[in-house]
């Protein structure tokens, strides 16, 4: 806005789907889950020390995001390619990319595993491993979703693809 340059900016809460990126919660979680079998016990990341254990729990139950699904971020990104504000010389503005619902890694894990048959994972296969065992520390829960107001209004994007569908 110093230099007369009007500018939409996009604020993105994790996007998911297909291809999406090695190391982010949903990808690690769909191949902890793709990778295990019946009688798969020589995992070597899977969390033996209890602390950690509780740790890795806590964060499936108490963290809580706004995950977008990939098209409807494609749908944002166009909305906002051709959004013209009323006036002279506007400000610039910012939107949030989200569905404006929290889910937790839990939910999604429950969502993934409804697609499996029944007996495709043993008892050992539902222990939640540590990712890189990042979350050795004393944490409090995170909850982070988008306030999506602003972008329905002004750009008419809402998110089209619920969590059950996208997963």
């Amino acid at each position: 806005s110093t230099h007369g340059i009007y500018s939409v900016g996009l604020r993105f809460f994790p996007v998911y789907g297909p291809w999406s990126n090695p190391g982010t919660d949903v990808c690690d979680l769909a191949e902890q889950l793709c990778s295990r079998s019946i009688g798969d016990d020589n995992d070597e990341d899977t969390i033996n020390d209890e602390k950690m254990r509780e740790d890795e729990e806590s964060r499936f139950d108490e963290d809580v995001k706004d995950y977008v699904y990939i098209d409807d971020a494609v749908d944002a990104i166009m909305a906002a390619m051709q959004y013209r504000p009323p006036g002279q010389d506007p400000s610039p503005v910012v939107f949030n990319v989200g569905t404006g619902q929290g889910s937790t890694l839990k939910q999604i894990r429950d969502e993934m595993m409804s697609h499996f048959p029944p007996n495709f994972f043993d008892d050992k296969s539902q222990t939640i491993r540590s990712s890189k065992q990042r979350y050795n520390i004393q944490r409090q829960a995170t909850i982070s979703y988008a306030s999506t107001e602003h972008s329905k209004s002004l750009l008419g994007f809402e998110a089209q693809v619920p969590l059950s569908v996208g997963i």
